[in-house]
């Protein structure tokens, strides 16, 4: 069996396995540019474009299964809202409501996950010369972690009409909003006819906005009744620096400040025979995001433990409206321990992965490419990168491209997305069945960007050889 064949098999066995939020069809195309380095820093180099400008990119994803829309659309539920239900009987035998919000069910599970991002990028741009890349762009993300919230925290089980007894597993929330300055480089280590090798890295300076961090460590007791929650010993801590503030709003500054870096590798096989394709093979191996930002204004890091039994009465909790809302409830309510601020700073890891890329024509235009992202777990405050793994297809044409990827979310739900690349702009999801069939809505995603490049100024090759401008590379 051959490397392209071994490849496409170990990437479909893989699928078994993945969850989606990448925006592949900004990164995986030979069009992509400035892009592409989100994904591998050296992706780039040795392709069709000179150079590449991104006018404007943005994107956001989320889903979670705490709560579930029931014959939901992203249209439709932007159409005519949503309405959360808790009770059966309001909800006609369709499962619509009255007047046809899309109706929102509390899920009952094990536990939870939850996870968004989204992205803006401005003016940025990359270009290549000679054997060397150089790229800067400048974006703003925000992003969201949840992993295994213990199932005891579902609606049914905190709502203010039930009581409750349970154990609480440990678990990490996480969200952080920042900016990001990166500087690339590349250049080509290898090149004779067999083989191609490109390395690369981006150099990332961040500003640090919002970061919140809530860590459960320890399996902790719960009994609810009668308007107060007693707690058994716990270690929880909770650390933030916000720019918002109940009583002033948002008023965005940097609170914290960081440096990360992507490095990546790809190894080409170039296509020696007279062809359209200028390879037969390209793979890729890259570290994303591998940095932290370390939070010292407005910042705060709390702990709360307790030895004994504490009690919290519901009514200092009833009117929270911001983070440090959440502490002085803490401390007006519990009649034991109060959350203690042991530091006035504190980091938080960035969305760390390595991430790992084929790509092989099929014939004319049409590619395979296959796409792994492994998020990498850790026990401080961070930010954890939810596993990807997809295979997506794609017809690729200078002016025009189309491509579907097809994954799993959460190891058992099938994904399949779409996106069109026409001219400077391209649209997607990777979630295409939020948007077009209703059904079980737990999230969405979508992206675009604006772009120029290189390949929409080349000089017309066919000019006065009585053929089209574009006949052969449109």
């Amino acid at each position: 069996m051959n490397l392209k064949g071994f490849a496409v098999i170990t990437f479909v066995l893989l699928t078994l396995r993945a969850n989606t939020q990448e925006q592949l069809g900004l990164k995986i195309s030979n069009y992509s540019g400035v892009n592409a380095l989100q994904l591998n820093p050296a992706w780039t180099m040795g392709g069709p474009l000179r150079w590449d400008v991104n006018i404007v990119s943005l994107g956001a994803f989320i889903e979670q299964d705490y709560v579930y829309g029931r014959r939901g659309t992203v249209p439709r539920l932007l159409n005519n809202g949503g309405e959360l239900i808790t009770d059966e009987t309001a909800v006609s035998t369709d499962g619509t409501t009255t007047n046809s919000a899309v109706p929102f069910y509390f899920t009952e599970r094990r536990n939870f996950d939850a996870h968004h991002n989204a992205f803006v990028m401005a003016p940025s741009f990359m270009a290549n010369i000679g054997d060397h890349t150089f790229g800067l762009y400048w974006q703003g993300r925000t992003w969201l972690s949840g992993y295994n919230i213990d199932g005891d925290l579902a609606y049914a089980n905190v709502s203010d009409t039930v009581v409750f007894i349970g154990n609480i597993d440990p678990f990490q929330v996480a969200a952080m909003t920042w900016g990001e300055i990166g500087l690339n480089y590349g250049r080509n280590i290898r090149s004779d006819r067999n083989l191609k090798i490109n390395a690369g890295g981006t150099l990332k300076f961040l500003l640090g906005f919002d970061a919140v961090n809530i860590s459960n460590y320890s399996t902790t007791g719960v009994n609810r009744a009668n308007d107060a929650v007693t707690v058994d010993p716990a270690n929880v801590g909770i650390s933030y620096a916000t720019n918002y503030s109940a009583e002033n709003g948002y008023d965005l500054q940097r609170n914290g400040f960081g440096l990360s870096t992507d490095l990546g590798i790809t190894f080409i096989n170039p296509n020696a025979k007279q062809s359209k394709q200028e390879y037969r093979w390209k793979v890729g191996v890259s570290l994303l995001d591998v940095g932290r930002i370390w939070y010292r204004k407005n910042a705060n890091d709390y702990t709360f433990t307790s030895e004994e039994i504490s009690t919290f009465n519901d009514d200092p909790f009833a009117d929270i409206t911001d983070m440090d809302g959440v502490i002085e409830a803490i401390n007006a309510s519990g009649n034991v321990s109060s959350a203690e601020l042991v530091d006035d700073k504190f980091g938080m890891w960035s969305p760390m992965a390595l991430s790992l890329q084929f790509d092989a024509p099929l014939i004319d235009r049409l590619y395979l490419s296959g796409t792994a992202v492994i998020g990498m777990r850790f026990k401080s405050a961070a930010i954890e990168r939810s596993d990807l793994i997809a295979i997506t297809p794609r017809f690729e044409m200078k002016w025009f491209e189309i491509g579907m990827p097809v994954s799993l979310y959460r190891w058992n739900d099938v994904r399949m997305g779409t996106y069109l690349r026409m001219g400077p702009l391209t649209v997607g999801t990777e979630n295409l069945n939020s948007w077009a069939i209703p059904g079980k809505l737990e999230g969405s995603d979508f992206y675009l960007a604006l772009k120029i490049n290189s390949s929409m100024f080349k000089k017309c090759q066919n000019k006065g050889r009585g053929e089209g401008c574009y006949s052969n590379d449109f």
